[in-house]
């Protein structure tokens, strides 16, 4: 049970991070009415609007975004401890 878990936290890390990726850029290529780009902000934005209520944007940088990539990966560390 507990390597079902760990496979699990890696699996939606590891997915989590290419769809971080994809999000940066998305935004180069597709313009924001295109409805893939909708699909992967409102993915993301699930996960950052939380981030954004507690961390403040410092200037025109979104640490949320930074938060959110640390805490993938602290997430997938503990995961791998188990």
């Amino acid at each position: 049970m507990m390597d079902f878990l760990a496979v699990f936290i890696n699996t939606f890390v590891n997915v989590m991070e290419a769809v971080l990726i994809v999000y940066v850029i998305l935004p180069f290529f597709l313009p924001p009415d295109n409805r893939f780009r909708a699909f992967v902000d409102s993915v993301v934005e699930f996960f950052l609007a939380p981030l954004r209520r507690v961390i403040p944007q410092a200037g025109p940088f979104d640490m949320a975004f930074m938060a959110l990539w640390f805490l993938l990966i602290l997430l997938q560390s503990a995961a791998s401890m188990i």
